[in-house]
């Protein structure tokens, strides 16, 4: 009575929150001494557990390093082998070990098998089959076979077809986990009797088949659930080799704390815990969305963190959130082209060379140009026809910001210093402060003297036009690239194109859109196209300022923005402002960062081309997930230098966030 009391109150504090769970769980493998000797101390700290999140209810993450890589320390390669060293065979567990999938949960593999197999819910139907396959079994192992005889029974499917199918789903989903590989060539092993037992309904010679295609092709032996008719879960896997291995010193390395630790021990074979990597990084995956194409973005970025590598806090941060909305953007703006018979992708300013970069190497069949602009140098092109926007961006925004400005330096920053000259016609002076009273003064000023600055900007007009025919060439149809927000330089250009080239259709794309009065118009009326958000789908990832600095530094570059263009000896030469952040590795690496997810996500896309592209919902999950982590910011990008505004002095994104509210 007392015992099953007590179980009523363990499965309510314990059982009942996954926060406590996860973290007691942790501590098993992280201190596997004191789980398999002195198992009592745990209590106390499961305890500590319950008050700290079912009692006060405490934010898990604030738990967990801000640096996700690190979080895997303690099972490295150096450990690992320290503890083979000692041992004569050394058995490893197959699956979430030795191998890994391209998906987080191995179910998933099921909805690639329907899908070759075209039956609609396979994934459920596999699932129930294999569930009535085991309770017809005595021992409740079953083989891959059975299971497919039982989805046949069920559903009418072809058994040998559906066995065939699962077989090469496999070997398209498994991959080797690196730190192994590397363990398992290394020579602290070599010589060892070395074994692999599973849990599964595969046979053994295909499991084999698995291990040598990933390089582990120096296993002795591999002892399977399904052809022994026990399991390691049961105990009866480990009895086996216990006898059969009596005399020798065996170490297990697995998983699953229950039958690769508790039942292994309980056998009296030691082992060492490697936690499975998608659930010790559950907490850093969680981005609100849950698709196959997450879970393909969730095993590739898990498995990136197994082994440490050489590079910078800036790259990680570009491959684990930058990577996939750069690659879904770039996979949306193909078929975009393709259904609106796009000839052309014109990808402009700094922002957008990332974008450029990654389309060209795998979306290269829609001709692609970069195009070097920014929105000051589209200012300089069509302020005539824009001027209330050209004095709000260059001119008002500085002192609506805050920035302590005088007159003299608002006008050298739109390079029309040699106007200074005439400011005492209106009663102005360089020195004098900018303020409400000086800017609609300035606002007069500029108006009277329009002549005088579109002359100082006719050469960067003149320039641009040769420029933007070399671009152009023969295209018809043209959609102007951006990364946000209210479609500014696609208007600017808009606007200058229905001047000097009209026989151009000229249309936008960017990756999301705030609701300005810009923007509405342009994407109502379908000139202008939102990846990801805008204010009307996906409003609830809009961009604020928070995200629009966090976005706008994880793809700003190394190169200075552009102020305009000039002409020498009949070329053209963009004309770039002053280098923002001295130490340009910061952008480099994040680039390189996205990059390396693109390539390696490009090949495991091909696991679902049922899957027509990647939605704008899931590629900015991830980056919206950090949005409001205030310790990650700080933590990884604080320091970097950037600037909001064009050809102005960059301030640090710390500066910037801290404007703005954040959480965490």
């Amino acid at each position: 009575m007392i015992k099953k009391m007590l179980s009523k109150i363990y499965n309510f504090l314990v059982n009942g929150n996954r926060d406590v769970i996860f973290f007691y769980t942790l501590s098993k493998f992280r201190h596997q001494k004191i789980y398999r000797h002195c198992f009592f101390l745990l209590w106390f700290y499961l305890a500590l557990l319950v008050i700290k999140f079912r009692i006060f209810g405490r934010d898990p993450k604030k738990s967990l390093p801000v640096e996700e890589d690190r979080f895997y320390l303690g099972f490295d390669k150096q450990r690992i082998l320290s503890k083979i060293k000692k041992a004569e065979v050394i058995s490893f567990d197959v699956f979430d070990t030795l191998l890994l999938r391209k998906v987080t949960d191995p179910k998933e593999v099921f909805e690639i098998v329907g899908n070759k197999l075209g039956v609609v819910n396979y994934r459920a139907k596999r699932v129930f089959a294999e569930k009535i396959a085991r309770q017809r079994c005595a021992n409740g192992e079953v083989s891959l076979l059975q299971i497919c005889k039982a989805v046949e029974e069920l559903y009418g499917i072809d058994a040998d077809l559906a066995y065939t199918e699962e077989l090469e789903a496999e070997r398209e989903v498994c991959v080797a986990n690196q730190l192994f590989l590397e363990i398992m060539h290394d020579d602290a092993i070599k010589g060892k009797h070395i074994i692999a037992v599973s849990d599964m309904y595969l046979p053994s010679e295909f499991i084999r088949e698995l291990l040598n295609r990933c390089d582990f092709y120096t296993i002795d032996e591999i002892y399977v659930s399904n052809e022994r008719g026990c399991s390691k879960a049961d105990g009866g896997l480990w009895c086996i080799l216990r006898d059969m291995f009596a005399k020798s010193k065996v170490v297990h390395f697995g998983d699953n704390c229950y039958s690769d630790m508790k039942m292994c021990g309980k056998a009296g074979i030691n082992y060492f815990g490697v936690p499975n990597i998608h659930w010790i990084y559950q907490y850093y995956r969680e981005c609100g969305v849950e698709s196959t194409v997450m879970s393909l973005y969730s095993a590739q970025v898990n498995r990136r963190n197994v082994v440490p590598i050489d590079r910078s806090q800036y790259y990680r941060h570009g491959y684990v959130y930058g990577g996939i909305l750069t690659y879904g953007f770039c996979q949306w703006l193909n078929q975009l082209a393709h259904d609106k018979g796009y000839d052309l992708l014109l990808f402009t300013a700094r922002d957008s060379k990332v974008f450029y970069n990654v389309f060209s190497q795998f979306f290269g069949d829609i001709r692609c140009e970069y195009l070097y602009i920014s929105r000051f140098a589209a200012l300089k092109l069509s302020y005539e026809k824009n001027f209330e926007l050209y004095f709000d961006i260059m001119f008002r925004s500085k002192f609506r910001n805050g920035h302590n400005l005088t007159v003299g330096q608002v006008l050298r920053q739109a390079d029309l210093g040699k106007l200074t000259e005439k400011l005492r016609q209106f009663g102005l002076q360089e020195e004098d402060k900018l303020n409400s009273r000086t800017l609609n003064i300035l606002f007069d000023f500029l108006l009277s003297n329009r002549v005088a600055v579109a002359e100082a900007y006719r050469e960067d007009k003149n320039a641009f036009s040769l420029y933007i025919s070399s671009v152009l060439q023969s295209a018809k149809r043209v959609c102007v690239i951006d990364l946000g927000w209210r479609g500014t330089v696609y208007s600017l250009l808009s606007d200058y194109f229905s001047e000097h080239n009209k026989t151009t259709e000229l249309y936008g794309a960017m990756v999301g859109g705030v609701n300005s009065e810009i923007s509405k118009d342009l994407i109502e009326s379908e000139r202008l196209h939102c990846y990801a958000f805008s204010h009307r789908h996906n409003v609830n990832y809009m961009a604020d300022m928070k995200k629009i600095i966090l976005l706008e530094v994880l793809y700003s570059s190394s190169t200075p923005t552009v102020t305009g263009y000039k002409l020498a000896d009949g070329k053209v030469f963009p004309v770039f402002g002053e280098t923002e952040e001295e130490k340009a590795y910061y952008f480099d690496e994040m680039h390189k960062g996205i990059y390396d997810f693109c390539e390696e996500f490009n090949g495991n896309m091909n696991l679902v081309p049922y899957i027509r592209g990647i939605s704008g919902a899931e590629a900015f999950a991830p980056i919206n997930q950090i949005c409001e982590n205030k310790r990650y910011n700080a933590k990884v990008l604080e320091k970097i230098k950037f600037s909001l505004e064009a050809n102005f002095i960059p301030n640090n994104v710390g500066n910037h966030l801290r404007k703005y509210k954040t959480k965490h």
